[in-house]
C-alpha cells in the first residue's frame, strides 16, 4: 500500500494505492488494484478487500501486506494507520497485519523507470484482464501511461507496484537456500592455480 498524508478526495489531492501482486517465474502479475483518493478508513479497507479476493479464490498462498513508511511517515503509520487496523481486527475478526516498508528509497519516478519500464517491455508486468473495467485498475493503468520526470500527474499506483515488486523479490531471496561451492571446484576452474 503507498497512504497518501492527507484525507482529502479533491481533484488535486494526492491518490493512495493498495494493489495485490503476485510473482511467477519473473512475471509481475497485477491482480487487483484500489487507486483513489479517499479517507484513511477506508484504505484500510483496501487491504481487507484484497485479502478477501485471496480468500475467495480459494488460494493458499501466504499474503504479506505493506505499506509504504518512510521516516517521515513513521508517525502517521504509528498514530493514524495501526490503530485503525487493530479497529478493524476488532470489528472485523479479520487477520490483518500490516508492516511498514521502511527501506530507504531514491527519486519515484527513477525507480519506476529503472525497475518496471524494463519488465514491462518484456512482457513482464501483466495487468489482470479480468478487472480492467475496475475504477483502480482504470487509475493504475492511467498513471503508468501519464508518468513522467516532472510527476504533473499522481503516481502512486505505479510506486505502490514497484515497491511491491521489491518486497516480493526480497522476500524470494530470503527464502532462497544458499548456495555453496566447494574450494576444489573453484581451483580448478582457475587456469593460473597448479
Amino acid at each position: 500500500g503507498d497512504p497518501s498524508p492527507g484525507e482529502n478526495k479533491n481533484k488535486v489531492s494526492s491518490t493512495k494505492a493498495c494493489i495485490l501482486l503476485g510473482k511467477l517465474k519473473g512475471k509481475l502479475y497485477v491482480i487487483r488494484a484500489k487507486v483513489d483518493r479517499g479517507l484513511n478508513a477506508e484504505f484500510i479497507d483496501w487491504y481487507v478487500e484484497l485479502l478477501q479476493t485471496v480468500e475467495a479464490s480459494g488460494a493458499t498462498t501466504p499474503v504479506y501486506c505493506y505499506m509504504e513508511n518512510n521516516k517521515l511517515q513513521d508517525p502517521f503509520f504509528q498514530q493514524i494507520f495501526q490503530p485503525l487496523v487493530r479497529k478493524v481486527r476488532r470489528e472485523r475478526s479479520v487477520d490483518l497485519y500490516i508492516r511498514g516498508d521502511e527501506q530507504r528509497k531514491t527519486d519515484k519516478f527513477t525507480r519506476i523507470e529503472a525497475n518496471l519500464e524494463p519488465m514491462n517491455r518484456e512482457g513482464n508486468l501483466i495487468l489482470n484482464e479480468d478487472c480492467k473495467d475496475e475504477p483502480g485498475m482504470k487509475r493504475l493503468e492511467e498513471q503508468f501511461l501519464l508518468i513522467t520526470p516532472r510527476l504533473r500527474f499522481p503516481a502512486d499506483g505505479p510506486d505502490c507496484v514497484e515497491g511491491g515488486n521489491r518486497v516480493i523479490d526480497n522476500l524470494q531471496r530470503r527464502e532462497e537456500p544458499p548456495v555453496t561451492v566447494s574450494r576444489k571446484s573453484i581451483r580448478k576452474r582457475n587456469k593460473y592455480r597448479l
